[in-house]
């Protein structure tokens, strides 16, 4: 990370921190600027497979998955994959087990609320 100060006139300056490259070329300069992303931590990852447990608990024991897939508008091995931990749930089949069995989905989420 490099820090750099332009001067527009005398009374204007600006000062800023960038990852990039400076160069000049007859009286001006030319700024080469790169977006650093900083990454994201892993505690803002979803715990997939802690939300299948809890998908899976919704359904009961009394529940086959073809019989709440149904229920969810979505195939057995779509319900299979969520319970699994092996696809993200939509926002929308968040809301329809909200619905079907009164939890949060925060609580679906991340088991709290």
């Amino acid at each position: 990370m490099l820090e750099f100060v332009i001067s527009c006139s005398d009374e204007l300056r600006y000062k800023k921190a960038f990852a990039g490259a400076i160069w000049k070329s007859q009286e001006e300069y030319y700024i080469t600027m790169a977006h650093t992303s900083q990454s994201k931590s892993a505690a803002a990852k979803p715990d997939l497979r802690a939300i299948g447990r809890r998908v899976r608990q919704i359904r009961g024991f009394e529940m086959r998955q073809v019989e709440l897939a149904q229920v969810l508008g979505i195939t057995q091995a779509q319900l299979s994959k969520y319970e699994r931990g092996r696809n993200v749930p939509s926002l929308e089949l968040l809301l329809k087990l909200k619905h079907f069995s009164g939890k949060s989905i925060d609580w679906i989420v991340s088991g709290e609320g």
